[in-house]
């Protein structure tokens, strides 16, 4: 049996492209992420997901704006420690499922609208959305994608860049669950 993975966002963006970001419909999925290289590259134990399938069923939203679908996804979080917080000193969004799916169709259709936020971004400073199994098998990665201003894209496992964005994730998990508090660390 899969365990459940975690998802942690981090995204600089202005309060106004938050707003507007949030108040957005979900979006259709788009090649430019780079869905076949990143679905391809998965093992699944069941038939593979095409980007076909993302496009025609898995990325078909009931919920009428994205604030809703992160609402939803926050609530069905069991672990009862989602967080979702917009910082307007920082000007940073952080967004955060403990107990998120271990499916790789829920990680496609999660990743899709937070990909969108690269519309609504703005400033140099990239952001984040991972999507790892830090509780269960020691911070696995299974996807990590930049968002900047314009443009966001799924980024290779082993970088520097994935490895300092999973050590911060996983420190926001284990602050926001007290992992190892009952471990003694």
């Amino acid at each position: 049996m899969s365990e459940p993975a975690q998802l942690v966002v981090r995204v600089p963006v202005s309060e106004s492209g938050y707003r507007a970001f949030r108040q957005a419909a979900p979006p259709e999925p788009s090649a430019e992420l780079g869905w076949d290289a990143w679905l391809g590259s998965q093992r699944y134990y069941g038939p593979p997901i095409t980007f076909e399938r993302l496009r025609n069923e898995l990325c078909r939203y009931e919920e009428p704006s994205i604030d809703a679908c992160l609402r939803a996804w926050a609530r069905a979080d069991d672990s009862g420690r989602a967080r979702d917080r917009y910082d307007a000193t920082r000007g940073e969004w952080r967004y955060l499922l403990v107990d998120f799916s271990e499916n790789y169709g829920d990680y496609a259709r999660v990743l899709n609208v937070l990909q969108h936020l690269a519309r609504f971004k703005d400033g140099s400073e990239p952001g984040y959305a991972l999507v790892f199994n830090h509780v269960w098998e020691q911070g696995a990665i299974s996807a990590l994608v930049r968002i900047d201003a314009g443009r966001a894209r799924f980024v290779e496992h082993d970088t520097d860049e994935a490895r300092a964005f999973a050590r911060d994730a996983a420190d926001a998990v284990e602050r926001a669950t007290g992992f190892w508090g009952f471990l003694g660390r």
